[in-house]
């Protein structure tokens, strides 16, 4: 699943690379804390992932800019 690391790489990038994006939107995301350990590998096999409200119903900048996304996307964060 090393689609999902990329997926969300490339995600955080854009949100942080595009700080006019974020300031057109009024939506929010939780971050979760954790104690325990997590493995970052690309796979979301530790039971935390799952006690996370995903982030979702993104839309698009490109090609067609506020369009809903073409692929179905989650963000879940945890720190």
């Amino acid at each position: 699943m090393t689609k999902v690391h990329t997926t969300f790489s490339i995600l955080l990038i854009g949100v942080l690379a595009f700080p006019q994006v974020r300031a057109a939107s009024d939506k929010k995301v939780s971050a979760a804390y954790t104690d325990s350990p997590i493995t970052i590998d690309g796979e979301l096999g530790e039971l935390q992932w799952s006690q996370v409200e995903p982030a979702a119903n993104f839309i698009q900048k490109e090609p067609l800019q506020g369009e809903p996304a073409t692929e179905p996307t989650e963000v879940r964060l945890l720190y």
